[in-house]
């Protein structure tokens, strides 16, 4: 079992709870997920939902899902070739949410969906995604309100601002983009950009005037080595929000991961003390947000079993606890948002661990902290990042 991060904590973590029983009761309403990622290698989504384009659909799924799955370089980490066929949808997103409601006067009142950066997993057309986002049901039947959608594009594409315009204009979800930049030196790490330093390149510098003008959020997927690269985009554009997801965690943090990253003790200490100074960095900018989500992600290290080998929520709390206390004493509590970051953290761990230990963590700091983390500031956040500039030109 790897060991947990509490030793580099002075003073004794708090007593565990089993469950997320409480949550509901301290943050007052429901509670807001942030980082549900959904897909279907069925795309492009046809109108009619006819026997034949479903069986179309799931053609195409099955030939992506192989292509994905064989390519080393596509390793989809935590995702088996099975559940790439099947898709991740609401339905699906909801059974898995059945153990969280059922704790008394525990919900998820709404969720903001994050389409995947992996290229090949869902439709590259922008408005085309939301759309089927849209489409999914959210809202209805008790399901969680849609509060946004973040879309992957680049804008670097030469398409880029007209697919965008075209979205906002189309629909009333999109909230932000993201990119894959997370490239790992080690080639068995799942890589999710062609190519490092992508935030440190003069045409991303150039072209991110684009997300700016139209008021849109950047969420950044990346590995914690990449951090300081994140520096650039943030001081170029302070009046952009860059939200920063999975808060960077390093690749085999808690155990060997890839093929030589996280081997050693003296190596995932190193791992830890340069992600603690390079978000402390981070930190200093007002216009970065972090999302608590990834925390239970196979490429932490937690072991090789099919399912971890984290075991239970106490076992989560005390690994994770020290990491989310140095985001509180840095960031503060208005700049932290949870999320389940499902269905990737389904691998290790379920919806009612990871909020039963954000929870655990976050509970002796006082309802005010966990209204803020778990509902509070997606509301805000998200509420507000439209595209109103530009819908507004238009």
């Amino acid at each position: 079992m790897p060991l947990p991060l509490s030793y580099i904590e002075d003073g004794s973590r708090p007593a565990f709870r089993s469950s997320a029983c409480g949550l509901g009761e301290s943050v007052g309403a429901g509670i807001v997920d942030t980082q549900l990622t959904l897909f279907d290698l069925g795309w492009p989504y046809e109108a009619r939902d006819s026997l034949a384009e479903r069986t179309r659909r799931a053609a195409r799924a099955r030939r992506r899902a192989v292509a994905l799955s064989m390519n080393s370089n596509n390793r989809i980490v935590g995702l088996s070739r099975r559940r790439l066929i099947r898709g991740y949808g609401l339905d699906d997103y909801l059974t898995d949410l059945q153990e969280l409601t059922a704790e008394p006067g525990t919900t998820v009142d709404s969720v903001l969906v994050a389409a995947p950066t992996r290229d090949g997993l869902t439709d590259p057309d922008t408005a085309s995604f939301v759309m089927w986002v849209e489409s999914l049901g959210f809202g209805a039947a008790g399901a969680p309100s849609l509060l946004g959608v973040i879309a992957h594009a680049d804008p670097r594409d030469d398409g880029f601002g007209p697919a965008i315009d075209t979205a906002l204009m189309t629909t009333s979800s999109l909230r932000g983009i993201r990119m894959g930049c997370a490239w790992h030196p080690d080639p068995k790490v799942t890589r999710f950009a062609s190519r490092p330093k992508i935030l440190l390149s003069p045409d991303f510098l150039r072209s991110f005037a684009a997300v700016a003008e139209r008021d849109l959020l950047f969420e950044v997927p990346l590995y914690s080595h990449q951090l300081r690269d994140m520096l650039a985009p943030v001081r170029e554009y302070p009046e952009s929000t860059f939200v920063l997801e999975y808060a960077a965690l390093a690749p085999g943090l808690f155990g060997p991961v890839g093929e030589r990253t996280g081997v050693t003790a003296a190596a995932r200490a190193e791992l830890l003390r340069r992600w603690r100074e390079d978000m402390a960095a981070l930190a200093h900018h007002p216009n970065v947000m972090v999302k608590l989500a990834g925390l239970a992600h196979p490429l932490l290290g937690y072991g090789p079993e099919r399912r971890g080998n984290i075991g239970s929520q106490e076992t989560l709390a005390e690994m994770i606890g020290p990491l989310i206390d140095f985001l509180l004493l840095h960031f503060g509590p208005r700049r932290l948002m949870f999320a389940t970051g499902f269905p990737i953290d389904r691998a290790n761990a379920t919806v009612p661990m990871l909020a039963g230990a954000v929870y655990d963590t976050l509970q002796p700091r006082g309802e005010s902290v966990l209204r803020k983390v778990f509902r509070d500031n997606a509301l805000s956040l998200y509420s507000h990042a439209d595209g109103s500039k530009t819908a507004a030109q238009g």
